[in-house]
């Protein structure tokens, strides 16, 4: 059995492209990858900055020595208490009662509203990155968080929830936070993305996007699903075909038209209430008040997007308390 800084890692419970976590009797041992010590190093500054009830807790970081061929090599490695399962993880089993969903909104919401007010983005918020903690939710995952205005890496973020100035490659700052927090939440009660790229487009979105996806000048020819620009392409078509045509599009022109609609043809906004009416149920979500919530974090301007603060004001958090 592998030790690491003293722990025996006895069981791999989640990782991803810089690592891998492991169980360690009633700890959480994340394990980077050799060439990810810069990855570990911005982790590790924002997690002994913090203290927060609604984010991951570093207990303590280090590098671990192991004999090498040449040698020795360090593995670098933070240990975590043992948290429950990923949002992600919790989704793929059932639907998440719309309590449950509330709490999950007012601790990523309460969490962020700590990382921004230390002037942090934490840039990589979705449903793999919010782990289970009791009856609440903590954030994870801080490698990539950025202090605003600076950027650690080229690779900030995952298609299905990135804000449209990232897609764009705009500056961005909190509100792209704030823009993919909403999407975990309609994640949450419909257990899937709502900017579902890789989809059949016409089953949930209608039979305008279906040719429209496919007939933009952005796309590649092959239609290369990992093609960075037709992934930006079909997102931005969906973010038009739920939330309305983009306003001043000039930056975005090699995707979208003077009037905001895909350069592959115009389609027809249906709104955030439409698909909620179609994936879930009054109960399940309150869909009317709960599409106002989610479309609110989803404006294009990001000045437009509110607060941490006022999301948790929001009606509907407020509601069922």
């Amino acid at each position: 059995m592998e030790v690491v800084g003293g722990h025996e890692l006895q069981e791999r419970i989640g990782g991803g492209i810089t690592g891998s976590v492991w169980r360690a009797g009633q700890l959480a041992v994340k394990v980077f990858n050799d060439d990810e010590n810069h990855v570990f190093r911005n982790e590790v500054k924002v997690l002994m900055r913090l203290d927060s009830h609604y984010l991951a807790k570093c207990l303590h970081a280090g590098m671990s020595a192991h004999p090498a061929v040449h040698g020795v090599k360090m593995t670098p490695y933070i240990v975590f208490p043992l948290y429950g399962p990923a949002l992600n993880r919790r989704l793929r089993d059932d639907n998440l009662p719309l309590g449950v969903v509330k709490t999950l909104a007012r601790c990523l919401f309460g969490g962020l509203s700590a990382l921004h007010r230390s002037n942090i983005v934490h840039a990589d918020i979705k449903p793999e990155n919010i782990l289970s903690n009791g009856e609440a939710f903590v954030i994870a995952d801080f490698g990539v968080s950025v202090y605003a205005g600076e950027r650690v890496t080229d690779t900030v973020g995952t298609p299905e929830y990135l804000a449209p100035e990232v897609i764009l490659d705009q500056m961005w700052g909190a509100p792209y936070d704030i823009w993919s927090a909403h999407l975990v939440i309609y994640s949450a009660l419909t257990r899937t993305p709502l900017f579902d790229i890789y989809s059949e487009y016409d089953v949930c979105y209608g039979d305008d996007v279906d040719g429209v996806a496919t007939d933009g000048v952005a796309m590649t020819d092959d239609e290369d699903a990992s093609d960075p620009t037709a992934l930006a392409y079909r997102t931005l078509m969906l973010m038009v075909k739920v939330i309305g045509p983009m306003p001043n599009p000039r930056r975005a022109r090699r995707y979208l038209d003077v009037n905001g609609q895909p350069v592959g043809g115009p389609v027809t906004p249906i709104g955030v209430e439409s698909l909620l009416l179609q994936l879930t149920s009054d109960d399940m979500c309150e869909p009317k008040s709960a599409a106002e919530f989610i479309t609110a974090g989803l404006q294009w301007n990001p000045d437009a997007r509110p607060t941490d603060d006022a999301v948790l004001a929001h009606a509907w958090l407020a509601h069922g308390q």
